[in-house]
């Protein structure tokens, strides 16, 4: 849950297509686990896969973050 909304972060309020593209990014990130994300997983105990979620809602917000300033 952690990740979804730290990928959600970068879409501004009202704009429910931002928030769908912020949702659908962060789960195939979260499934495909590129950009050390799958490394975070040997973390010991739960930390390892909060961390992996962490990671890939971080790379979410990122990524609408630099879409949102390309297209302005």
């Amino acid at each position: 849950m952690v990740g979804v909304w730290i990928a959600l972060l970068a879409a501004p309020a009202g704009h429910w297509v931002y928030g769908g593209v912020a949702f659908a990014l962060f789960r195939l990130l979260d499934i495909f686990k590129p950009l050390g994300i799958r490394r975070m997983e040997s973390l010991p105990g739960g930390i390892g896969v909060m961390m992996d979620d962490i990671l890939a809602g971080t790379y979410g917000f990122i990524s609408i973050i630099l879409a949102r300033w390309l297209l302005s």
